[in-house]
């Protein structure tokens, strides 16, 4: 026995008829034929992988986890829009809520950089769409520039709860400093544009987009340093790192060397357009 089952999926992205697009385009699937949409469906798979695979020899469970890993990441991917972004757990587990994290930038779009580099460019240009969002927050915490939200949505605007744990001994809920102090997601998207144009070279992305957004974040950091007269030196006092599991501590390895890095692409990329 053969089953099948058409199902469609909208949202008011794709169209203003959400409801008749649903009911309609399961029928005329179902007119085309099963065969039909699987030979359509394979193509794609085929063509994606092609762009994405990644061959390792004389190890077979190596090959495996890697291929398991490309597929996610490829199946939740924004191919068609630039207003969304890859959240933390692709389309998969409720806890993050479908936000865009800093691992986006971090460990997702790279890859996407250097096999479907359109791809990350969409989640770039999701980070522009929200970078009022992101200079809202800075804004509102007293500094300068974007800081961008650590748990983003639509808009850019910060989504992170500041109580968000509990306490398993007491059950009383507690501050967690996710949201005000884990500044080194700015960086990071600073970090992924240098990423994307040392790949593609897309001097119109930079030109249009890409010099503002890194200036801003340069304007941050600038702004959140703090000198120390007696050591002659900037300091970056109370963030949490990459770690999430110390908070409010000063000068964070991570935290610090990438924000040195977010001002040096600045001005590498305000050199650029000069020229």
């Amino acid at each position: 026995i053969n089953i099948y089952k058409m199902v469609s999926l909208y949202t008011s992205r794709d169209t203003k008829n959400v409801k008749v697009y649903c009911i309609l385009m399961p029928q005329a699937y179902l007119y085309k034929g099963y065969e039909k949409i699987k030979t359509t469906h394979m193509k794609r798979w085929l063509e994606l992988w092609k762009e994405a695979d990644m061959i390792i020899e004389g190890d077979d469970k190596a090959q495996i986890g890697m291929r398991f890993s490309i597929y996610h990441l490829l199946n939740s991917a924004p191919y068609q829009n630039s207003n969304i972004s890859y959240p933390a757990r692709s389309l998969s587990g409720q806890d993050h809520r479908g936000s865009i994290f800093w691992d986006t930038e971090i460990f997702i779009a790279p890859f996407f950089i250097y096999t479907l580099p359109q791809v990350a460019l969409n989640m770039l240009m999701y980070r522009y769409s929200t970078l009022q969002g992101a200079r809202n927050k800075a804004k509102s915490m007293g500094f300068k520039g974007a800081y961008y939200a650590w748990e983003s949505h639509e808009t850019g605007d910060e989504k992170c709860h500041s109580i968000v744990f509990k306490n398993p001994r007491t059950g009383r809920m507690f501050i967690s400093h996710f949201r005000d102090a884990q500044i080194h997601v700015s960086v990071d998207i600073a970090y992924c544009i240098r990423q994307y144009y040392d790949a593609t070279s897309d001097m119109e992305f930079i030109r249009k987009y890409g010099a503002e957004m890194v200036s801003e974040i340069a304007r941050f950091f600038a702004s959140r340093v703090t000198y120390n007269k007696v050591k002659k030196l900037y300091m970056i006092k109370k963030v949490v790192g990459p770690d999430e599991y110390h908070e409010l501590i000063d000068n964070n390895v991570f935290t610090n060397v990438m924000a040195k890095e977010a001002i040096s692409i600045a001005l590498t990329i305000l050199k650029l357009l000069k020229q």
